[in-house]
């Protein structure tokens, strides 16, 4: 089901055209990544969403109603939004963030507490931070309690714009898991902005490339990885990136292979099922095997991983 439609949307700023004749459909519960270059319309798409721009021509919905006869207050409490400057107020405690549209909705303050404890253990952090000041707090603390702010009112949609692109890389791997997990476990629709090509392959179930405000490749993950059509801008945007960063973001454990009678697991250099199979393929060349033993985190025997079955594989899943 349709949450958001853009329908022949056009767009310009100061006669400089950002979105032309653009359509695109997204549908319930879905995660989408907008990609692109700077100046493509990522961020444009997201304040169209969210009504803090409006179209030049064609319609654009949300939930079925157009943008245009929505009450913006509304439409937007439908909405989270996680920018990269996150935007915490530096007067109110980390509880005071992450309820400050709860307490403008007047809703009551155990229930308030209680949301505020949920979410923040949510995105990874304990309830102590709740009495903090957002100065107490590191950038990628901050990012969290961004998003959980982003969730209090439970919206429908959150809209994230490159959100992690301020942080350093080990804290920014952290927080793509911490939104994935938040993904598949409340099934909120989600559109992420990003310009990185690893970030939109790991975290995206649909990857929208963006070519100066027209869609130029439109397509669920494993499809716009592998598909081979691709436009000239698609090739050169990518190179050999996108598939790359696909292999980094499957796991071992969907290649298995199966030997039944011989279980002779230990004559080959062992795995755990969750290392990637970009780390598998690797291993394979640092050991010169082309089979690997795959494990659990208990050390328990699962299948094989090998090298001459990874494309079939990847094209089941």
């Amino acid at each position: 089901m349709s949450i958001i439609t853009f329908a022949n949307i056009k767009k310009t700023y100061e006669e400089v055209k950002v979105l032309e004749d653009f359509n695109l459909v997204i549908d319930e519960g879905e995660f989408v990544v907008l990609l692109g270059p700077s100046g493509c319309g990522k961020t444009t798409i997201l304040k169209l969403i969210n009504g803090l721009l409006k179209p030049d021509e064609g319609e654009l919905t949300v939930k079925g109603v157009s943008v245009e006869k929505w009450n913006p207050i509304e439409l937007r409490r439908n909405m989270g939004y996680v920018i990269q400057q996150v935007g915490l107020f530096p007067h109110l405690t980390i509880e005071g963030n992450i309820c400050y549209t709860l307490n403008l909705t007047k809703v009551n303050k155990d229930n308030q507490h209680s949301r505020a404890k949920e979410l923040i253990a949510l995105v990874g952090l304990d309830d102590s931070y709740l009495s903090r000041y957002p100065r107490e707090l590191s950038g990628g603390q901050q990012q969290r309690v961004g998003v959980a702010r982003a969730l209090a009112a439970n919206p429908d949609i959150i809209l994230m714009d490159e959100p992690f692109g301020a942080v350093d890389e080990v804290t920014r791997r952290t927080l793509q898991e911490e939104i994935s997990n938040i993904h598949k476990k409340l099934g909120k629709t989600i559109i992420f902005v990003t310009h990185d090509i690893e970030e939109a392959i790991k975290l995206g179930s649909r990857i929208v490339l963006l070519n100066k405000g027209r869609i130029d490749r439109d397509k669920q993950k494993k499809d716009f990885v592998l598909s081979k059509e691709k436009t000239d801008y698609a090739e050169n945007f990518f190179g050999s990136k996108d598939f790359m960063a696909y292999l980094n973001s499957v796991k071992v454990n969907s290649c298995l292979e199966y030997d039944t009678e011989s279980k002779a697991s230990s004559a080959y250099p062992t795995i755990s099922e969750e290392s990637s199979v970009l780390q598998g393929i690797q291993k394979c060349i640092e050991t010169e095997s082309n089979i690997l033993s795959v494990v659990d985190n208990g050390g328990v025997y699962m299948g094989y991983f090998i090298i001459d079955s990874i494309y079939k594989h990847l094209l089941a899943l």
